[in-house]
């Protein structure tokens, strides 16, 4: 819904209905879709073209989704346990003292640990690649928008569909000699666009998993599988996979981009 009004004009039909449904939050799992066309001033069938569009089977699915959602709201939302959680309102020093012992931890365990070859052998496939697509959702979106203006700067053009429904037109145009990147942190990604990772791995094009969760059942699904490390970090995976990128980058830079 956030993608749908950042690509979208202000009060048109798509834009009006994502800021509605963003605004009814867990509150749309017990509405009908006759309730939710009169909130949002549109017909019926309206939001089922809507809801379609946005990846779902039908208004159902996306109220099953909404349902989810609230029932994960804590404890998968923030990737933490509520007993940690509920210390940013009632010991709040405490919970950046937790935090930042994680943080560090994980770090640590990822610096001294990591397998620089795994970068290289990234690093070495985007250089190759006629083309590059990275797919991915939500704060992985970050990590790709690193990836591609860093290397725009060494010639190397990334492709990074931004909707749901330009992942699944760019997927389909996917080719030999292309390399399909998919980003999931956690693995919502990979589990959530299910579809669109299935026309990915039928593709013709090299495939590859960037992630900090080993874990993934769906690794299978791709040719290769780049995780940065040996386990799955819930609280701070996203700051692992941001300093993988940082680093990834840089190797780029170093290695490949001056010769370019």
């Amino acid at each position: 819904m956030l993608q749908i009004l950042q690509t979208n004009t202000i009060n048109s039909t798509p834009w009006t209905l994502a800021d509605c449904i963003l605004r009814l939050g867990p509150r749309l799992a017990k509405m009908s879709i006759t309730e939710l066309a009169h909130q949002c001033n549109v017909s019926e069938p309206t939001v089922s073209r809507f809801v379609v569009a946005a990846g779902f089977r039908n208004y159902t699915d996306m109220r099953d989704s909404a349902r989810k959602e609230k029932l994960a709201l804590k404890s998968s939302g923030f990737h933490i346990p509520e007993t940690k959680l509920s210390l940013v309102k009632n010991e709040p020093r405490e919970y950046l003292n937790f935090f930042g012992r994680e943080l560090n931890r994980t770090m640590t365990d990822f610096i001294n640990n990591a397998d620089i070859s795994l970068f290289d052998q990234l690093a070495q496939a985007i250089h190759h690649a006629s083309r590059v697509f990275i797919f991915c959702f939500s704060s992985s979106r970050l990590i790709a928008n690193i990836i591609q203006t860093d290397l725009a700067r060494y010639g190397k053009i990334i492709y990074v569909p931004s909707t749901s429904d330009e992942q699944v037109i760019e997927a389909k145009q996917l080719r030999q000699g292309d390399l399909a990147i998919a980003i999931s942190t956690y693995g919502y990604f990979v589990s959530k666009f299910s579809a669109t990772i299935d026309i990915i791995s039928n593709s013709p094009a090299d495939t590859a998993l960037f992630t900090q969760n080993p874990g993934i059942p769906e690794t299978y699904l791709f040719k290769s599988v780049y995780a940065v490390t040996k386990t799955n970090n819930p609280i701070t995976g996203s700051y692992i996979l941001l300093l993988a990128t940082e680093f990834l980058v840089r190797r780029y830079a170093e290695t490949i981009g001056d010769d370019r």
